[in-house]
């Protein structure tokens, strides 16, 4: 398993270089336009980038703030069940919430 691990991760790092290195390539300066406001010129590269910057860590920051009630509810749910006992019933499987 771990051995299947490592491969994917070595060949999703070989991707990403394999991307870095096609898009520096393209050093063309554009701009990019927004209804009325225009972008200075960077080239397309610098644009790529951050853009998968910026979506990442968009993507980061939602994660955080999906799991942050969830941690919450955890810790409590610790809590409680460290001091003997609880104040939520919690249900496990499908069957009991039926």
């Amino acid at each position: 398993m771990m051995q299947w691990l490592k491969r994917v991760a070595l060949l999703c790092l070989l991707l990403c270089v394999a991307v870095f290195a096609i898009v520096a390539v393209n050093q063309e300066p554009v701009k990019l336009r927004f209804l009325i406001w225009e972008t200075p010129e960077w080239s397309v590269f610098w644009w790529l980038l951050a853009a998968f910057v910026s979506g990442g860590l968009v993507g980061h920051l939602l994660a955080l703030f999906t799991t942050f009630p969830l941690r919450l509810e955890n810790r409590r749910l610790l809590k409680a069940a460290e001091s003997g006992g609880t104040s939520k019933s919690v249900s496990t499987s499908p069957t009991d919430q039926a």
